[in-house]
């Protein structure tokens, strides 16, 4: 069936681009979020930002395996993507249950610290 469009439905039809009918990308960013590390994708910029305060920004086109840390050298570029990150978690909806349970795991040398 054909499901019309609804005002209050977040979402990009991804079947054109599958298809290679467009070639520009569904999204100017990506974002994602996982306990209170949060990250997004513009271009060719990663910023990640850990729940410990950590914080990475990569340039994958240059750095596609994430190996060179440019928040040093790089905070404009850094700034801009915090902007979109706020907006991006200012737009979305409370979680409907709170975390309890702290945990921290070794990711490759670097403590995480996740809250279930």
């Amino acid at each position: 069936p054909d499901l019309a469009a609804s005002a209050d439905m977040d979402g990009v039809d991804l079947l054109p681009h599958v298809g290679g009918a467009r070639d520009k990308p569904p999204h100017a960013a990506l974002y994602w979020q996982s306990g209170l590390s949060r990250a997004v994708l513009k271009g060719d910029w990663k910023l990640w930002l850990q729940a410990g305060g950590e914080s990475y920004l990569f340039n994958l086109a240059s750095d596609p395996n994430e190996q060179r840390n440019l928040v040093a050298s790089q905070r404009d570029t850094v700034r801009d993507l915090e902007v979109l990150l706020e907006q991006w978690r200012q737009g979305n909806a409370p979680p409907k249950w709170t975390m309890r349970h702290k945990r921290t795991y070794d990711m490759c040398g670097t403590p995480m610290h996740l809250t279930e």
